[in-house]
């Protein structure tokens, strides 16, 4: 299978072909080779698509930890909150899916789903990326040496 720049990026084997009244081993016909090499054809673009898909994926959630990185870095109270949100939320949902009793009974995630959430989750402070940091970064209410001490 060849991709549309002429690379190979995957075989397909097709084995005996045979005459059915006979049962025997024969050559595969031209007819039988183009149907093959059409099947080929969009099993290739099918795999090409699929690896497309995936590189932008990857794109897409690298943008987005580097956003992350950014809104984390520009506070020092935030201890990587936008690292931690997306960890906990799948967490919970996770919890969720596997309950089997009580309200959340009925609550299931498919693979779609988890991954939409985790984008989500990941995205959720991303507007934290154009506030002035004076705006977004809140110092703890209490110093933890003065909580120790009571």
């Amino acid at each position: 299978m060849r991709d549309h720049e002429g690379e190979i990026i995957g075989v397909l084997q097709l084995i005996n072909a045979s005459m059915p009244t006979h049962n025997v081993v024969v050559p595969f016909s031209e007819a039988d080779q183009c149907l093959a090499e059409s099947l080929a054809s969009q099993a290739a673009i099918a795999l090409t698509n699929r690896q497309l898909v995936r590189q932008l994926e990857v794109l897409f959630e690298s943008f987005i930890q580097l956003i992350n990185s950014a809104i984390d870095d520009k506070s020092p109270y935030t201890g990587e909150h936008c690292q931690r949100v997306p960890e906990l939320t799948m967490k919970l949902a996770e919890a969720a899916h596997q309950t089997t009793e009580g309200p959340l009974a009925d609550f299931h995630l498919t693979d779609r789903d988890r991954y939409e959430l985790r984008i989500a989750a990941l995205l959720h402070d991303c507007e934290k990326v154009t506030t002035p940091v004076h705006r977004s970064t809140k110092p703890p209410s209490c110093k933890p040496s003065a909580i120790a001490s009571n």
